[in-house]
């Protein structure tokens, strides 16, 4: 499990980008739920997640 928090940013699809800690683990979240890693380096191979959620406080 990596848990993410929101960025500043937009993706390609105008949804937030969201990163772990360390800026390396990065993904678009839609309203819907559907994910779309984006690539932070160089050399990486990005597979498809699983399942992602929210958290609640």
């Amino acid at each position: 499990m990596v848990i993410v928090r929101r960025t500043e940013r937009a993706g390609a699809g105008g949804y937030p980008v969201y990163e772990d800690e360390s800026g390396i683990v990065r993904a678009e979240i839609s309203d819907r739920g559907e994910v779309r890693m984006l690539a932070s380096g160089g050399h990486q191979m990005l597979k498809t997640p699983m399942l992602a959620r929210p958290l609640t406080p």
